[in-house]
């Protein structure tokens, strides 16, 4: 989201008397006067600490906040789920990186730049350049209680000295295993052989182990590797676990029972687990590499600055039941309305990056149109109303995201990557700001916003039917994307004028200041974050003779 804030100053040539009201605090339908200009220069913050996902309030790193980072969200680690349940004849157990702890708060500040013209005394153009710093602040951590974890990196795919280690002992097996086939095969006829004695007495005792070594050694190359088919797993049982005790005693017994019935012996030593769980460093490691699939950015501090979404519009005064009425009239000078009508473009911010896990959005990724009316009201100088509504369509644009495998999956593979067009949903929005003009210099004002999104659309480049927005969940990339929303602000502003000053001859400039706060207060159906909000804003204004 893009800060709406400005600063600004105004000055006005001193041979021309302004009669045109100066801005009010909060939303009016002021226009400037004809020929006259106004140069705009502002700062704001915003800060969204959490976001409303569904009405309930949540980081946005709990999304990659997990118990057990294990084959429902790695896939691959099914792999070594299978093979070491397999090896160590333990059918429950589970594969996992381990627990992760992710907090992160996203901070934005908007620097833009305006310019306003009175084409007419109706008519008045405006730009707005506005340069954006976006940062997301993020700390992760991975296995707080360092107990989490159940498998770490396979040795044997840095070190060939552990992988040749562990061919000899698939071709040890393996020798074991046709020695004491042979001998089932031929000891009947020949009894006498060496190691036909302990085979005729348990024959079933024979054939199982053959069995079992077969499935054994298969579980172990798909594993810890040693095959030249098949290097071995990405991940395997921590050293010094029970599930690695359990390989390692297996292989003790098995080795045992082959010596029983005089097969050539096993002396290769057992597979060793994995050193260490991963630390944070290799998380964050093991999100970038290209050989996990994830291939992203990784849960790292993003800071991101350019230019937000630029705006070209034209306000368009509808009528003014007090036009031409001086600034600082008397308080009691009669009940007044003003109403007006702005269409306004806005320009793209860039796409997010596919890979970005966490985001830094500058903006709106979609040109947009904005259509808007605005109305206020008051008695005298000193109680104002104003309201305004406005609609946001936005238009297609094309992006690469990633497919999930599963709803809400915190780590879309690279692989899921996919080319469409998003549009983002229309937006609505009622601004209402009640006024007080405590003297000519300074007013104060309440505000009130509630805005409505509909829900974004994702369309596959080229094929149908196109998917639905589910396919694709919240892009990580981007802070407010899904479902349908509605989100209501509350706020205040009190603003500085020495306009009437000026005109009197009582203040070298004309100067409007006005600051405002708001912030999120209720928020409904998809992603809205929570936004705090403050800005500063002064008018700088001059008019042609």
């Amino acid at each position: 989201m893009v800060a709406r804030a400005c600063v600004v100053i105004g000055w006005l040539s001193a041979s021309t008397a302004f009669a045109q009201w100066p801005a009010g605090v909060g939303p009016d339908a002021a226009t400037l006067p004809s020929r006259a200009l106004r140069i705009s220069f502002g700062i704001g913050w915003d800060r969204a600490p959490e976001r409303y996902e569904n009405g309930v309030l949540r980081s946005p790193g709990d999304r990659y906040s997990l118990d057990t980072l294990g084959a429902t969200v790695f896939p691959f680690l099914g792999v070594t789920e299978a093979a070491t349940r397999a090896a160590a004849g333990l059918p429950a157990f589970r594969a996992s990186l381990g627990a992760s702890v992710v907090k992160a708060r996203d901070a934005l500040e908007t620097t833009p730049v305006t310019v306003e013209y009175g084409l007419t005394s109706r008519v008045s153009l405006r730009a707005t350049v506005p340069f954006v710093t976006a940062a997301a602040r993020v700390d992760a951590t991975l296995n707080p209680l360092a107990r989490e974890a159940t498998v770490g990196l396979n040795p044997a795919l840095a070190n060939a000295a552990i992988a040749t280690a562990y061919s000899t002992l698939l071709t040890q097996l393996g020798a074991a295993g046709s020695f004491l086939g042979d001998r089932i095969a031929s000891c009947p006829s020949n009894p006498a052989a060496p190691g036909c004695a302990a085979v005729l007495a348990s024959p079933a005792t024979a054939q199982a182990l053959v069995a079992e070594a077969r499935t054994f050694a298969t579980a172990l190359a798909a594993l810890y590797g040693g095959s030249g088919a098949n290097p071995g797993a990405l991940f395997i049982p921590l050293a010094g676990s029970a599930t690695q005790a359990a390989i390692t005693a297996r292989l003790a017994g098995i080795r045992g029972q082959f010596a029983a019935f005089g097969a050539p012996a096993i002396t290769a030593l057992a597979p060793i687990g994995a050193p260490a769980p991963l630390t944070i460093g290799g998380f964050q490691d093991f999100l970038a590499d290209t050989a996990f699939g994830i291939e992203s950015r990784g849960l790292r501090p993003v800071v991101r600055r350019g230019v937000g979404n630029a705006e070209f519009a034209t306000t368009i005064r509808l009528f003014d039941s007090r036009r031409g009425a001086k600034v600082g009239a008397s308080p009691s000078a009669g009940f007044w309305v003003r109403t007006a009508a702005t269409v306004a473009y806005s320009l793209g911010a860039p796409n997010p990056a596919a890979d970005e896990l966490i985001g830094a959005p500058l903006g709106t990724v979609a040109r947009g149109l904005r259509v808007g009316a605005m109305a206020d009201g008051g008695h005298g100088s000193r109680y104002s109303f104003s309201v305004a509504a406005s609609r946001v369509s936005w238009a297609g644009t094309a992006m690469d995201v990633r497919a999930l495998t599963q709803p809400g999956a915190p780590f879309p593979s690279a692989a899921g990557t996919a080319s469409v067009t998003y549009t983002p949903g229309a937006e609505w929005r009622l601004d209402a700001a009640p006024r007080l003009a405590i003297s000519e210099a300074i007013g104060i004002a309440a505000t009130w916003t509630y805005r409505r999104r509909d829900a974004d659309a994702f369309a596959l480049t080229g094929q149908t039917p196109s998917p639905s927005a589910s396919a694709f969940d919240v892009h990580p990339g981007m802070n407010s994307v899904g479902p349908s929303s509605t989100e209501h602000r509350f706020g205040a502003s009190i603003g500085y004028s020495t306009i009437a000053a000026w005109e009197r001859g009582q203040a070298q400039w004309p100067l409007d200041i006005v600051l405002t706060h708001y912030q999120t207060t209720t928020a409904s159906g998809g992603t809205v974050p929570k936004v705090s909000h403050d800005d500063i804003v002064l008018r700088w204004y001059w008019r042609s003779r």
